[in-house]
């Protein structure tokens, strides 16, 4: 038996053979030889691959690097990526998912934090370098030291003493390490130090002290620009975790957008078909 495959290049070259026998009795005829000379044998390659019955009915398209276009093009965004962008620097996760409006926002949001928190802090050491040598020139740790001993009888405020009704007492504040941070902040807040200022006379009972009265104004400015700049600095932290969540979800709403509505993608090629390049154009419509 003759397979399926065989039997048509068989009859094909019986045909080509015997016509082939019946032109060789006309010396105007070419011969064998000389048709495949000339090339035709190249012909009958082809048309025995044609007549293979499996490639006859194949469908199958080789494609190759070419052209390719999507009629919808969806972009998935990473959630986590928008997270981390806008928590480094507010506003990137914004415009990584496209939102550049949102990204304006924020961005101009955390500018502003940060020059306030400058210019606030900035000031504030201004003011604070103003108070402490103002301290320094009208509040007098000598002045003190002789109110303690005149008065109260110890030579220093460590010590016990006797108070007015007989009995012993002690004071409440002690006088810290000279210009430290504590020391410039109790000498104006308690009353205990308030003969130390320049103005106030224990000798005559007077302890009133204007000087006491503006230093204590001028470490209440340079403290108000300190709170301002903490102010601002807890602005520009809160902006960072808003616009990371944000950014974080408008991702997410992407996805989700584009995961809910069915993909169509229309595909433009040229594929490889039995050694020529035609046109493939595909069309894919998805559901989720």
């Amino acid at each position: 038996m003759i397979s399926k495959k065989l039997l048509l290049p068989a009859v094909l070259i019986f045909c080509l053979l015997f016509g082939t026998s019946l032109m060789a009795e006309d010396e105007s005829s070419p011969s064998i030889a000389e048709f495949l000379q000339e090339g035709h044998f190249e012909q009958w390659r082809q048309l025995d691959k044609i007549s293979d019955p499996d490639m006859l009915f194949a469908d199958d398209f080789n494609d190759f690097p070419g052209f390719e276009d999507d009629l919808f093009k969806v972009k998935h965004h990473s959630t986590g990526r928008a997270f981390l962008f806008s928590l480094i620097l507010p506003g990137a996760g914004e415009l990584y998912t496209g939102s550049k409006l949102k990204a304006a926002l924020f961005l101009g949001i955390e500018a502003f934090s940060w020059y306030q928190y400058i210019s606030n802090y900035g000031d504030g050491q201004d003011l604070e370098d103003e108070y402490r040598a103002y301290a320094d020139q009208f509040w007098r740790p000598g002045d003190y030291r002789a109110w303690l001993v005149d008065v109260k009888g110890v030579p220093s405020d460590t010590l016990s003493y006797r108070g007015d009704d007989g009995l012993p007492a002690t004071f409440t504040h002690h006088l810290p390490e000279f210009k430290t941070q504590q020391y410039y902040e109790m000498i104006g807040k308690y009353d205990q130090f308030v003969f130390g200022w320049d103005d106030a006379n224990y000798n005559k009972g007077d302890s009133l002290s204007e000087y006491r009265t503006e230093y204590l104004s001028m470490r209440d400015e340079s403290n108000s620009k300190f709170d301002a700049a903490r102010n601002y600095a807890i602005v520009s932290i809160a902006n960072r975790i808003v616009s990371a969540f944000d950014a974080a979800l408008t991702a997410r709403s992407l996805n989700k957008k584009a995961d809910r509505f069915s993909e169509i993608r229309l595909k433009a090629r040229l594929a490889d078909y039995y050694g020529e390049r035609i046109p493939k154009v595909i069309l894919t419509y998805k559901f989720f």
